[in-house]
This record gives C-alpha cells, sequence and structure tokens, in this order.
C-alpha cells in the first residue's frame, strides 16, 4: 500500500474534485427515532455498495445526532473497510472528530457525501473484527487465553517478537499488553498503557505510513488488532479481490430487509416469532443450545447469512481462515457447538423466507 501525500491534502484534493452532494429527505418520518436501526441500514448498506440507502441513512442518523453519526462512520472505517483501503480509512478517522474542519472544507453535508460514495465503492475487509472475535471466543485459543493472562508486560512483549505466533495468538497478546481500556466479555485484562504497540510496531519493523493508522485508531478496539492483521497484509503473497453476487434485498418500511437485525427491536421481535412459529428451529436449539438465548443464535446465523456480506471484499489466504473461524465464533459465544453449526445454518436458510415474513408483520 503506497501513501503519497498526508492524509489531509490527500482528502483535500479529494473533496475539491467531487461534484455530488446529496439532498436529504426522509422518507419515513419514524425511522428518524430509532438511531439503532438507521445505524444497521447504514453500515450494512455500506458493506452492500448499496449507496442510495447508505446515503439516505448516513443523512438521517446525522438529523438525530451527529457524534452519533461520526462515530458511526469510524467504526465502518475499520470493520468494514480496514486493511482493504487504508488511505479511505485515515480518511475517516481523521476528519471525524473535526467539527470546524468540515465546515471549513466544503460542509459537512459534501464530506459526508463524498465518504459514503467512497466507503460504497471501495473494496472492503473485515479482517479486524473478525480477529478480535476469534481471540476472544473460539475455543482453538482457550488456552492461549488463560496462560497470557498470567503473564506481565515484559514476558507478553517479548513472546510476540520472540515467538512464531500466528495472528489469533498475536492479537490475544496484544489484547492483553493493552489492558482494561478496551473492553472484554471474557477476557481478565489488567490496566495497562496501549502506547506500548507503538514500540512493538517499531520493533517489528512496521512500515513508517501505517503509524497514522494506529494512531487514529486508538479510541477504538480494533487498535489492538491492526499490529497483527497489518503484518500478516504486508507479508501476503495472494492478494485478490472477490466480487459477491448478492441478491437485491426485499424493502421492509422502506429500509432492506438486513437493516432489521439482531441489534434492533424489530429484528429481535422478528427472530422471537420464528422461533415460536417454527418448530423445527425451536427443536434444534433446545437440543444443540441447551439454556442458551435462542433469538440471540438466530440472529447470529441471520448476521453470518446476511449481514456481513461484502459488496467487494479483499482476500488472502490468512484472512479467509480467520473469517471462517469468525463464523463459528459468533455462534460459538452464543452457545452452539461448532459440530452443530452447519446444519443450524441449513435450516435458517430453509426458512429466509419465514423470516423476512416475520419481519414485515412486525414493521
Amino acid at each position: 500500500m503506497l501513501f503519497t501525500q498526508d492524509t489531509e491534502a490527500e482528502l483535500q484534493l479529494d473533496l475539491h474534485k467531487f461534484k455530488n452532494t446529496y439532498n436529504f429527505k426522509p422518507r419515513k418520518d419514524t425511522h428518524r427515532h430509532d438511531k439503532y436501526l438507521v445505524m444497521s441500514c447504514l453500515q450494512k448498506s455500506v458493506r452492500r455498495g448499496d449507496l442510495d440507502h447508505a446515503l439516505y441513512a448516513a443523512f438521517l442518523l446525522k438529523s438525530h445526532n451527529d457524534n452519533c453519526l461520526w462515530n458511526r462512520l469510524k467504526t465502518i472505517a475499520l470493520e468494514d473497510i480496514g486493511l482493504a483501503n487504508i488511505p479511505l480509512a485515515l480518511q475517516v478517522l481523521y476528519v471525524a472528530g473535526k467539527r470546524e474542519w468540515r465546515n471549513k472544507h466544503g460542509g459537512c453535508a459534501h464530506i459526508l457525501s463524498y465518504l459514503i460514495h467512497q466507503l460504497c465503492n471501495s473494496t472492503q475487509s473485515r479482517t479486524l473484527d473478525d480477529a478480535l472475535y476469534v481471540a476472544e471466543y473460539h475455543p482453538d485459543y482457550q488456552e492461549q487465553r488463560l496462560i497470557y493472562s498470567g503473564m506481565d508486560e515484559t514476558e507478553l512483549y517479548k513472546l510476540f517478537l520472540d515467538q512464531e505466533l500466528n495472528v489469533i495468538e498475536q492479537v490475544l497478546v496484544c489484547r492483553f499488553l493493552c489492558g482494561s481500556r478496551y473492553s472484554s466479555q471474557i477476557l481478565e485484562l489488567q490496566k495497562r498503557n496501549p502506547n506500548i504497540l507503538y514500540d512493538l510496531a517499531k520493533a517489528v519493523g512496521l512500515p513508517a505510513p501505517y503509524y497514522e493508522l494506529l494512531k487514529l485508531s486508538k479510541s477504538q478496539e480494533y487498535f489492538t488488532a491492526l499490529l497483527p492483521c497489518l503484518m500478516a497484509y504486508e507479508q501476503a503473497s495472494d492478494l485478490k479481490v472477490i466480487e459477491e453476487d448478492i441478491d437485491p434485498a426485499e424493502l421492509i418500511a422502506g429500509l432492506p430487509a438486513y437493516t432489521y437485525d439482531r441489534h434492533t427491536r424489530t429484528g429481535k421481535q422478528a427472530f422471537r416469532r420464528v422461533l415460536d412459529t417454527q418448530p423445527e428451529i425451536n427443536e434444534f436449539l433446545k437440543i444443540n443450545a441447551t439454556d442458551r438465548d435462542p433469538v440471540n443464535l438466530i440472529g447470529w446465523a441471520v448476521f453470518i447469512l446476511e449481514g456481513q456480506i461484502l459488496n467487494e471484499r479483499l482476500t488472502f489466504k490468512v484472512n479467509e481462515h480467520i473469517r471462517t473461524q469468525a463464523a463459528e465464533a459468533w455462534l460459538y459465544s452464543g452457545g452452539l457447538p461448532i459440530d452443530a453449526q452447519k446444519e443450524f445454518l441449513k435450516l435458517i436458510v430453509q426458512h429466509r423466507h419465514d423470516i423476512d415474513r416475520a419481519r414485515q408483520d412486525i414493521r
């Protein structure tokens, strides 16, 4: 990845060239009052390259809460763009916290229009988010989580440098090195200084242009996965881009069906209705995930099948393996054993129409 200019200069040049500014008109006033619904629509529309709905959701979220919008864009830049387009991720991270800068350089509407266009048309990568979830939840790394939790900073630092760890093991080391600033539901983290990752980056010879990305991402949990994933990206010799064949989503109350996911009230209600009306799914989860939240598991399955889909995805051997493990970790974290997951996903595919019908009925 070549960085020919500093982020601010490159962003100013790109904004000057960009001539389109979106004019926002809300389609349904009810959308404005559910920020989780709008955030879901924004992020998943970007993933699918659905520019119309991404623009609509972005400006709707801005009208609801400006800070919420820019925080979500920072998440998208790291979670969904990441390694695939580092200059674009840098632009989003750079401008997100600079209201006065945005006002002086074309105004928020112009800058937001530019960024959403770029995000939707960019190659994407979910490697950072996938790696974090695998590190925390995949059963293959249970022993490493236990061992690393008992190590001090010096031991962890030397482990990263001296041992031939895989990417997920490196992410775990970085999680424990950075400590409790980045919360975790299962890792026993101590209070430590995340700045140690800058020293570690220099020690492993990370190319200098990547330091700006480390610096600008420090407020996000993805910071703890960046160094190992950037190293894997730099070492990859099999980089390629895959274009997914994505079926158009059904519109429900003016928004794509994929909007109604496990993080939205409507999505949860729809998944509950599917559970209540489809005995085959209910019985399967009673047998294979006893005493766990079945609605959450349906939500994870739907996310695997539709929510995480990227329109144009950067791929290489290491991140494809992580992607596979992430899907296993999502369902495993909900209480479904790995050996039962393939059958469960097949069952959800068979009931996709029932899921969309339940979403439609709830709305």
